[in-house]
């Protein structure tokens, strides 16, 4: 049970609050978390597997994306903006 000074938010809550935002932020389990910056290195590694993935699955009916695409993972409620 959640205490009352806890700050809970729902998904639609979450997802309003996003649409203005201008920072990324995760959401789970009630609770919006604020996406750290990313390093040079970390960048790079993500844009040669970004790559790397984008030529494999050239043939097949799937579609390679960036950071900036937010993703709902349906079975754990988590709304996060993977690196691919």
């Amino acid at each position: 049970m959640r205490s009352a000074q806890e700050n809970y938010f729902t998904p639609a809550q979450y997802l309003a609050m996003e649409v203005v935002s201008e920072e990324k932020h995760e959401y789970y389990d009630g609770k919006i978390y604020l996406v750290a910056g990313g390093t040079r290195e970390h960048g790079r590694i993500a844009v040669n597997f970004a790559s790397t993935l984008n030529k494999a699955l050239a043939s097949k009916p799937c579609e390679v994306y960036n950071s900036n695409m937010r993703l709902l993972v349906q079975r754990g409620g988590l709304y996060t903006y993977p690196d691919v």
